[in-house]
């Protein structure tokens, strides 16, 4: 387990919730993606939104943070998220 604290997000970041392997929620609870590529879904609903490809992505899971990704990385998938 490292170090990271939720509050440590900075504003840039979009902190992102998973719940087992195929949910996902964004902090803001603006949006929400399910089914087994969930992460890759919620990725590419923001870059459809018009947010950076460089967008990046905080993973959460249980409470430990699992993951930091681009936008444009979580929306080719990652199976080891």
């Amino acid at each position: 387990m490292s170090d990271y604290q939720p509050d440590d997000v900075p504003l840039g970041r979009i902190r992102v919730f998973q719940f087992g392997k195929h949910f996902v929620s964004a902090a803001a609870g603006d949006l929400t993606a399910t089914g087994p590529e969930c992460l890759a879904t919620l990725a590419r609903k923001y870059l459809a939104l018009g947010h950076s490809p460089d967008q990046e992505l905080d993973v959460e899971r249980g409470g430990d943070h699992i993951a930091r990704l681009t936008s444009r990385e979580a929306a080719q998938g990652d199976p080891h998220v």
